[in-house]
């Protein structure tokens, strides 16, 4: 569809407002002529105005694994010389990493533009892009026309099986395992007595003079059987957040797998908490089945939920925060807030005035959240802010 402009408007009005003034201060057909020619300049610009314009795009690779970047590549070429705003319409279930999802600037005739820009899946599952949209306006800015590109786009993202049966480590130590496991770090040996276990015994000392050895250890702790600490996580989200605020809600999606995959290669088991229920989950699969199902929480089922007490990590929503404030207030556990983040964020941003509007309701949120003077809270506005978190506490 074809649109006119701002500029061809303002050039509209100034013709018809110098015709009527020209004609009325000198009634004369020749007063009119110059009005006319630009009325009619523009009406035959507006005719001609078919711009010829052709788009590829892919993602690369199309296949990953969940925690991996993929890049969308976009080429873009004109046969005539047209300004061009190129905006890409991703999912809401990916966050950009690197690059921008949009394109502006002057195509010259027969010459081609390609840009690329980094996307990180939030989700396993596939992710599927909406049709690309185009807007090409003639070199003078006077007509513009919106053009929609159905181009097929998936990207599909595996769970990890290296987290089904994920072996860990000691982090004083670094030393692999499996879920229960001997400690392979001693001081010196001793000679065998009845009681020691067989495993403790030193091969070698059987064709030594003096006997039998054993291990010992540095404390009874290394010989004992190490078993791996549980590490709870509530998932506190709104339904009206979930529906609302799709970005977000998978980005807290994400929170909870990151967790998860940091939990099994620290050895310690993972528990999901809703509604007051804790299950035990023990593999990727498993999590994504259970987080698949789930769509939030009702005010009733998150003030119940709040009125209980809970150990470990509390991932929430800005909105449920600000309505149960003080519930949250007796709470020592982690708070990761996630943030009310607008859905096509980037291309958001892109336009002139509403990024200013973003940016200053970003600093309110801020504001809001960091007066309830929570005793442990983190603000989640990207897969960034997880990464950190996890690095510095988990």
């Amino acid at each position: 569809m074809i649109y006119v402009t701002d500029k061809t408007v303002s050039v509209v009005l100034s013709s018809v407002i110098v015709l009527l003034l020209t004609f009325i201060l000198y009634p004369s057909v020749l007063v009119a002529i110059l009005p006319s020619a630009i009325l009619l300049y523009l009406l035959v610009s507006l005719i001609m105005f078919r711009p010829k314009i052709s788009i590829t795009s892919y993602i690369t690779p199309d296949i990953v694994v969940f925690g991996e970047i993929a890049n969308v590549r976009i080429k873009i070429g004109s046969l005539k010389k047209v300004y061009v705003e190129v905006y890409d319409n991703l999912p809401n279930t990916v966050e950009v990493v690197d690059g921008k999802p949009c394109y502006r600037g002057v195509l010259d005739k027969g010459t081609y533009v390609e840009f690329t820009y980094s996307i990180l899946p939030l989700t396993p599952g596939l992710h599927e892009w909406e049709p690309l949209r185009v807007h090409v306006r003639d070199p003078l800015g006077l007509f513009e026309n919106v053009i929609f590109f159905e181009i097929p786009r998936k990207l599909s993202v595996r769970p990890p099986k290296t987290h089904t049966k994920m072996p860990f480590r000691i982090p004083a130590y670094g030393v692999s395992g499996v879920r229960e496991h001997y400690e392979p770090l001693f001081d010196r040996v001793k000679p065998y007595a009845p009681g020691d276990s067989l495993k403790r015994i030193v091969f070698r000392s059987m064709l030594m003079p003096g006997g039998l050895r054993v291990k010992s250890f540095i404390s009874e702790a290394h010989g004992k059987m190490v078993k791996p600490q549980e590490l709870r996580v509530m998932f506190l989200i709104s339904r009206n957040f979930a529906h609302f605020f799709r970005r977000a809600y998978s980005l807290a999606l994400y929170g909870v797998y990151r967790v998860f995959i940091e939990c099994s290669m620290l050895g310690r088991s993972f528990s999901l908490a809703f509604n007051n229920v804790p299950k035990q989950v023990e593999s990727f699969n498993e999590l994504y089945r259970v987080l698949s199902a789930y769509n939030g929480m009702s005010d009733d089922e998150l003030l119940a939920t709040l009125m209980r007490g809970f150990e470990g990590i509390i991932i929430v929503d800005y909105l449920t925060l600000l309505r149960f404030r003080r519930r949250f207030l007796r709470i020592d556990a982690p708070i990761l807030v996630i943030m009310p983040i607008p859905d096509n964020y980037e291309l958001l941003s892109e336009i002139r005035g509403l990024d200013e509007l973003l940016k200053e309701l970003k600093r309110k949120y801020l504001r809001e959240v960091l007066t309830l003077n929570l005793r442990e809270v983190r603000l989640i506005s990207c897969s960034m802010d997880f990464e950190k978190f996890l690095e510095e506490v988990i």
